[in-house]
């Protein structure tokens, strides 16, 4: 899915290509609900968080990497100068920019506003990380986006932790094939798992 294609994918394909010059690996990426739609035409997928909807018979979901979702606003938003950590409560002040719908983010947002019991004034969806980025750089308001996605920002957003408890998610490797993956599935799955 999206966060992992953009941001592990090239790095993890770079060193399979080291290993296996003559494989030739073709990629797809979409939103999570869109990879789980259609890895009955997979090798191999890389997921944000748990597939989260009924999966091809022999399937095998594998708990990989975590990885944190951070807001991020303008550095001249208010809440860039208050702090690094900040409540859903004073984020639910702003507008918020989310993905699309199917998105790994966008759910564990909701569903960590909806635990707080905290409304979202949602001001714009938008799909894609990238989309999310330039809204927010826009001041379309408070975007939600992987830690990862923001480590090689110029400085023009600001990442905030939420607190006091983290935004966290397990990416998964899900091989739709399980008991008789390709060869070269099944060593880029040993790959992923030894990073």
């Amino acid at each position: 899915s999206t966060t992992p294609a953009s941001y592990l994918l090239p790095y993890l394909i770079a060193d399979f290509r080291q290993r296996y010059p003559d494989v030739v690996v073709t990629t797809e990426n979409g939103n999570t609900a869109e990879i789980v739609a259609a890895l009955g035409s997979l090798d191999i997928a890389l997921l944000e968080g748990p597939p989260g909807q009924e999966l091809p018979l022999g399937t095998r979901v594998t708990a990989w990497r975590e990885d944190e979702i951070v807001a991020i606003v303008p550095s001249d938003h208010p809440l860039a100068a208050a702090g690094q950590g900040q409540t859903l409560q004073a984020l639910g002040n702003y507008p918020l920019v989310l993905r699309e719908s199917g998105s790994g983010v966008r759910q564990l947002v909701e569903r960590a506003f909806a635990r707080c019991g905290v409304a979202m004034r949602v001001g714009l969806e938008i799909a894609g990380v990238e989309g999310v980025k330039e809204a927010v750089r826009a001041g379309m308001g408070v975007g939600f986006v992987s830690a990862m996605s923001i480590r090689h920002e110029d400085g023009a957003l600001r990442q905030l932790r939420i607190a006091p408890e983290p935004l966290t998610r397990r990416f998964s490797i899900l091989m739709p094939h399980a008991a008789t993956p390709s060869r070269v599935a099944a060593r880029f799955f040993q790959l992923c798992a030894e990073q």
